[in-house]
């Protein structure tokens, strides 16, 4: 899964083509777990990358995920004011978000159709 970022510019960033000098960049969400350095932008980008909003957005992920972490407390590790599910807990997460976007009526059919082959392959 990829998705833009709009910032500065990092190691792992890579232009969308080289005539291009404006700021929009692609980065993989892989990238963005490379990125994770402990502060909370990092984490933010992160996030959004995953989840497509932010992590202090009141929100069903937001809180299932707050459920995750009180329920398997070792397969969370913090992030200044935030924390990053490992396993379980994580895979828990992801495919819960995904059903959800499955169910959504008012998003695209196309849109649906690709969370369904995601969460086929995440699982």
């Amino acid at each position: 899964m990829s998705f833009f970022s709009w910032g500065k510019k990092e190691s792992s960033v890579k232009k969308s083509s080289s005539g291009y000098s404006g700021n929009l960049r692609f980065i993989s969400t892989k990238d963005y777990e490379r990125l994770l350095d402990g502060t909370d932008e990092a984490f933010r980008n992160y996030f959004f990358a995953i989840y497509h909003c932010d992590p202090d957005e009141e929100s069903g992920i937001r809180g299932l995920r707050n459920q995750l972490y009180v329920q398997y407390p070792n397969m969370a590790t913090k992030v200044e004011r935030y924390f990053i599910l490992a396993g379980e807990a994580a895979y828990q997460a992801l495919a819960n978000y995904h059903e959800a976007c499955i169910a959504a009526a008012t998003l695209p059919e196309e849109y649906r159709d690709y969370m369904k082959n995601r969460l086929v392959a995440i699982k």
